[in-house]
Order: C-alpha cells, then sequence, then structure tokens
C-alpha cells in the first residue's frame, strides 16, 4: 500500500504544482489578470473541500479504488478540456466540474487509507513515505511541465498531464484494498498500540473518536485554523513564487526550478517529520515546523538573487512537507482510526480553504500593487500567528484527550 500511495500521490503532485507553471502563459494568451486565473483554483477548492469530506465517508466504508479510478477518468478530462479553451469562464467551469470533483477523489482516499494499514509504531513512517510522493512529482513536474510549454505550447502540456493521470491512476487503482482487517492481514504496529492503550500512555483506543466526540475537542478546532493558515501561506508561495521569479528577470526554466526545489525540500521534510515524529510528538512536530516556515520568509523581503531563492525554497518546503505529512497523520493520532477519513476531509477542506484564499489573494495584490512584498509580508503574519496557535495546541488537552480513552 505504501509503494501504491507513493506512486500515485507522484502523479497527483505533479497537478498540485503545476498552476504557477501554467499561469503565465495562459494569463498572456488568453489576456486575463493572474488574480482572475487564480480565481478558478479557488472555485475548485471551495468545491473540491467539500467534496472531500463526502470521499473520506465512502473511503471509510468502501475503500479507496473505486474513487481513486474516478480521480484519474476525471482529472485527465479536465486538462484535456483545458488544452482546449478560449476564454477565462471555460477555465472556472472545468475547475468547477471534472477537475474539483476528480481530485477530491485521489488524494484523501489514498491518504486516508493509508493510516488503516499501519499502528503507531509504523503508521508515520508509512505516512511519511506516501506523502512523499506527492512532493516527487512536484520535484520533477514543474521542469517537465516547462519543457513541455516551452517546446509544444501549453495546450500540449496540458494533453500530455492528462495523458499521465488516466493511464497511471487508473491502472494503480486497481491494486488498492480497503484495510488488512478485511484480507486477513495483520495491522503493522498493532501489537505497540495494543501495549500502549493497556498501559494508558496512548490517547487513541484500537478504533478511537466518532466525528461527533472529536469536534468537541479543542484540538480539533486548533489544528483546523492551523491548517487553513500555513496552507493560506503555502499555496499563495507555491503558486506565484515563479511567475515573482521571472518578474525580476530569473530565466522561465530557473524560476521553475525554485518551485522543484520547494517539493525536494517537502520530500526531506516528509520523510524527516515521518521518521522522528514519533519522539516528538505530533504537537512538538508542529511548533517546530512553524518556526522554520516563518524566519526564511524573512529573506524575499531583502534579497532577489538566485542563491537567496534557493536557499528560502529550500527552507520553505522542508517546513510545509513536514507540517503536510503531520496533517495526515493528525487524524489518527488525535482521534483513532474509526472515523479517520471524514476528519482528515475535514482538515483537507481546512486545507483548501487556505489555498483558495492564498493565490488569489497574491494575485490580487500583484494586480494592484504590481508587485509582491505586501503579499510577502502578509504571509510572514500568519505563519508567526499559527506558531502562537501552535504552542496553544501544545498545551491544552492532555487531560482532554484522557478523558476520552
Amino acid at each position: 500500500m505504501v509503494i501504491l500511495a507513493f506512486v500515485a500521490l507522484g502523479v497527483i503532485g505533479i497537478q498540485g504544482y503545476s498552476f504557477g507553471i501554467f499561469m503565465k502563459p495562459v494569463t498572456e494568451e488568453l489576456h486575463v489578470t493572474r488574480a482572475g486565473l487564480a480565481l478558478s483554483l479557488t472555485l475548485q477548492g471551495m468545491l473540491g473541500g467539500i467534496l472531500n469530506i463526502y470521499a473520506g465517508r465512502l473511503t471509510d466504508k468502501y475503500g479507496p479504488r473505486f474513487l481513486v479510478t474516478i480521480c484519474g477518468v476525471l482529472v485527465a478530462l479536465g486538462f484535456f478540456l483545458m488544452s482546449q479553451v478560449n476564454a477565462l469562464w471555460q477555465i472556472y467551469v472545468i475547475n468547477i466540474l471534472p477537475i474539483a470533483i476528480g481530485s477530491a477523489c485521489g488524494y484523501l482516499p489514498i491518504m486516508s487509507n493509508l493510516s488503516r494499514w499501519f499502528g503507531p509504531r509504523m503508521r508515520g513512517q508509512a505516512v511519511g513515505i506516501g506523502v512523499t510522493g506527492f512532493a516527487v512529482g512536484g520535484t520533477a513536474g514543474p521542469i517537465l511541465l516547462q519543457w513541455l510549454i516551452s517546446s509544444f505550447g501549453w495546450r500540449s502540456a496540458y494533453i500530455v498531464l492528462g495523458a499521465i493521470f488516466f493511464v497511471v491512476l487508473v491502472t494503480i487503482s486497481q491494486f488498492m484494498k480497503h484495510s488488512p482487517q478485511k484480507m486477513g492481514i495483520k495491522l503493522q504496529g498493532e501489537e505497540v498500540a495494543r501495549t500502549a492503550s493497556e498501559s494508558g500512555h496512548s490517547s487513541n483506543t484500537a478504533e478511537g473518536m466518532s466525528l461527533a466526540e472529536a469536534i468537541r475537542t479543542a484540538h480539533f478546532w486548533i489544528f483546523s485554523i492551523i491548517t487553513i493558515m500555513f496552507t493560506i501561506s503555502y499555496w499563495a508561495m507555491a503558486q506565484h513564487l515563479a511567475p515573482y521569479a521571472t518578474d525580476i528577470g530569473i530565466p522561465a526554466m530557473v524560476a521553475a526550478s525554485l518551485v522543484s526545489i520547494i517539493a525536494v525540500g517537502a520530500i526531506i521534510g516528509k520523510l524527516f517529520l515521518g521518521f522522528t515524529v514519533s519522539r516528538t510528538g505530533v504537537k512538538k512536530a508542529v511548533c517546530y515546523c512553524f518556526v522554520i516556515l516563518t524566519l526564511p520568509q524573512l529573506l524575499l523581503l531583502f534579497v532577489t538573487d538566485t542563491t537567496s531563492l534557493y536557499l528560502f525554497a529550500a527552507i520553505f518546503g522542508f517546513a510545509y512537507g513536514g507540517l503536510m505529512m503531520l496533517l495526515n497523520l493528525a487524524p489518527s493520532e488525535f482521534f483513532g482510526i474509526k472515523s479517520v477519513g471524514t476528519i482528515l476531509g475535514i482538515f483537507i477542506y481546512c486545507a483548501n480553504m487556505g489555498s483558495v484564499v492564498g493565490p488569489p489573494l497574491f494575485g490580487y495584490i500583484f494586480d494592484v500593487t504590481g508587485g509582491y512584498r505586501l503579499a510577502f509580508i502578509i504571509n510572514i503574519a500568519l505563519s508567526a500567528v499559527a506558531f502562537l496557535l501552535s504552542i496553544v495546541l501544545l498545551r491544552s488537552g492532555r487531560k482532554e484527550f484522557q478523558s476520552h480513552r
């Protein structure tokens, strides 16, 4: 399951990091603003966030196979349609319908189901490796797409991307299973979960809380707010860093590689946190990641050289990768696996809310001011507030979780 998740999320990661690469050629050919184009991502996130919750419920009940198949078919269709657009409203419709629906059926079913296959001792490593696939796709994707756009045009790049989605996801999804229990296979790390529960050192029972129980905890709401804040910061940066770099005179291929460096940093962050979170705990790890996320953003206010931008991208990506790994791990670690898909769906809905605010906000600021400086300052402030909330999360709730065991 880890290998299947890694490969499938690698393909999905290409999509996740692709928007900023298409932004400049699409806006120039269609004569639309960056804020107007970024609004399509907002519309996709608004609908996709709601659909993620339902996708989580369906994954809890039926497993990921059918949903991931739908993802491959619908997103591939959406990318083919994108290659044919001639107006902004067409982009909106495509992002609202096939791409939003298809995307909701991909990432969440894969990640929530992965948590079902492992107990506490191995869950962090498994989730860390699986979610790293997303960043691997994000590493290769921008460079591949920029080469395709430079060589054949952005319309042909969309066709190639759609073909990759269809072939890989539809094939891989056929091998995905619901849970080891339904196959008569022992849960990896289950013996640790049982020992920890008996000794009173775990916040999770074998099944855990229902959604109704989870939403009555402070952890649920604090972590939801933190998720919105850090995804505003991240997605705004991921989608606008390449256009910003070209605006200050950096060649397009080098600018695209900055997005790839973010993804490389995310790979390291996800793997590092995946193998260390069992010792630090999720809440402490969240605090550490926000320190790392906030400080490098100050670089953007003072430097414009390529080396400094590469340094920023690497550190920023490391922190983001760690936070995304923790986002996927938090539902099972905080609340158990009983409703892990549904709770993760809500957290991803919060992440989508961040993604729908950040890119158009950056685009609007650019359109109004002619630059990104104010946007960078807003990002720094959001990351700093999220760090303060992570301290609140760290210091609150141990008694609260004990009361639910």
